[in-house]
């Protein structure tokens, strides 16, 4: 073999086979995915790029120049030039891509590195008919949250719902209190979630004594009715 056209290529994260691909020419961000097994399950909305940025020959040579003089036996020769390269950071949309948008298609250079992060959770708590934790996808709201929850009980108190949100910088839990019943019925705005919420809908003492003094009072009217 005189010549080879393959070029190498990484993919890793949520895709079923990440991977270092030998691919010819120059594939696309949606061919790579799919050489890579296509998107797992769990896929985040965001790829990205890793791209090293290739410096002119005009400033190498300038580099070059104004470098110290070492041994060339010197560790620091290498360690200079491995921090000297830099890397530009390109993301994609995924679900825009899949949505059929091609300016997200974005063209793959040989030496890149394609990171795929696994989607976001939040989760839901209290007095809903299916709590757990759920994947966050691109534009997730409190009313579609409580819906994947499969709504709340008769006990839960919907007025004094609360959402538990970490502020990425300071590390801090924020309480932000809601209105989940007013959310549902449109009376209020609904609310984006955001990764790792907290959405807990807590339980109201005067349903749960209701909801137990109806069951009695249905129990009841059989004995009622018959007589005993």
């Amino acid at each position: 073999v005189k010549q080879s056209n393959s070029r190498t290529f990484c993919i890793q994260g949520a895709v079923r086979r990440p991977g270092i691909f030998q691919i010819e020419g120059r594939p696309s961000l949606l061919k790579l995915i799919t050489i890579a097994g296509g998107l797992a399950d769990n896929y985040g909305s965001t790829a990205y790029i890793m791209r090293e940025k290739k410096q002119s020959n005009d400033l190498v040579n300038t580099a070059e120049t104004l470098a110290p003089i070492v041994p060339e036996d010197s560790d620091s020769t290498q360690t200079t030039k491995e921090n000297s390269v830099e890397y530009e950071l390109i993301k994609a949309n995924i679900n825009n891509l899949l949505r059929g948008n091609l300016e997200q298609n974005i063209i793959i250079a040989s030496g890149d590195i394609v990171h795929i992060p696994q989607a976001d959770i939040f989760f839901v708590a209290g007095e809903v008919k299916s709590p757990g934790s759920f994947q966050l996808r691109e534009g997730t709201t409190l009313r579609q949250a409580i819906a994947l929850a499969q709504g709340t009980n008769f006990e839960g108190n919907l007025d004094q719902s609360v959402i538990f949100r970490e502020d990425a910088l300071t590390g801090k839990r924020e309480e932000i209190k809601i209105n989940v019943g007013a959310v549902m019925t449109g009376k209020t705005e609904d609310v984006p979630i955001m990764a790792n919420d907290i959405i807990i809908v807590p339980n109201s003492k005067k349903k749960t004594i209701a909801k137990s003094l109806l069951k009695n009072i249905v129990g009841g009217l059989p004995r009622l009715l018959l007589g005993f």
